[in-house]
């Protein structure tokens, strides 16, 4: 009968169900308080791609594809290689022909981090007037939550798994692909490992799952590299955050760092 009680306050009243969780010390999937769930990276996982990946984190499922492409010089307009980011959910996650505001915003974070934060190099172009660009399409297979977290790290995995394709200068100019098979890597020097904290009133859960999102006073993104200086943080929203909320925030993210590094990035 309890475990029917709490199935049903589940369902009628989120906040006070993860709310009873949280006074008694665990989570909702019976995780402590300051626990993640466990992270799987694979890279390669889409022959045939420039690069690609696999994500797993809980019951969140991702495969990211990087593809490569070249563009002209453009003095003014387009003078430097770029990246970019493209996030799409479950159709159970969005309403028919829209976009998901969370996979919009999990694919903007993830493009500003890799821009200023990554530190990625592209090797030099085959003609002086050309930039490469990388398009990372990262598609969750499932999803629940932190879907900033896992969007970075199976976007950072695939683009350090890009091999850059072989291209040729035809003697009009044109920069085609040729035949040879690619060798050129995409250096990342820094690695990006990103944490999202659900703000529950004095509770910060890390790692949250869609549910804790949803019942959450707001969610902050801490994005720290290796060392665990702080690289990015992100927040969306008017909903006010202390400093010492934000500092233990960042403290988690510090904890949390290893879990990129071991899973394969």
């Amino acid at each position: 009968m309890a475990a029917v009680g709490e199935y049903a306050l589940a369902r009628l009243d989120p906040y006070a169900y993860h709310a009873s969780c949280i006074a008694k010390g665990v989570r909702a999937d019976a995780r402590d308080l300051d626990a993640t769930r466990k992270l799987y990276i694979d890279t390669g996982v889409v022959p045939g791609s420039d690069g690609s990946a696999s994500v797993g984190l809980g019951t969140s499922r991702a495969v990211a594809v990087v593809t490569v492409s070249t563009a002209a010089f453009i003095e003014g307009y387009r003078t430097q290689h770029s990246i970019d980011v493209h996030v799409s959910l479950p159709d159970s996650q969005k309403g028919p022909g829209k976009t998901s505001p969370v996979a919009l915003y999990a694919a903007q974070v993830a493009r500003k981090c890799l821009a200023r934060c990554a530190d990625v190099a592209f090797p030099a172009p085959v003609a002086s007037k050309m930039v490469w660009h990388a398009d990372i399409d990262v598609r969750f297979v499932s999803f629940d939550g932190a879907a900033v977290d896992i969007t970075l790290i199976a976007a950072q995995a695939a683009l350090r798994a890009t091999a850059l394709p072989h291209v040729e200068l035809g003697p009009d100019g044109e920069v085609s692909r040729s035949a040879e098979l690619a060798s050129e890597r995409i250096a990342t020097g820094t690695l990006l490992a990103p944490l999202s904290c659900a703000l529950v009133g004095n509770a910060i859960l890390p790692d949250p799952t869609q549910d804790e999102e949803a019942i959450a006073d707001c969610v902050v993104s801490v994005v720290v590299d290796e060392h665990g200086e702080v690289r990015g943080l992100y927040k969306p929203g008017a909903t006010p955050v202390t400093q010492e909320t934000i500092t233990r925030c960042i403290e988690r993210a510090r904890a949390a760092r290893v879990r990129c590094s071991s899973g394969a990035l």
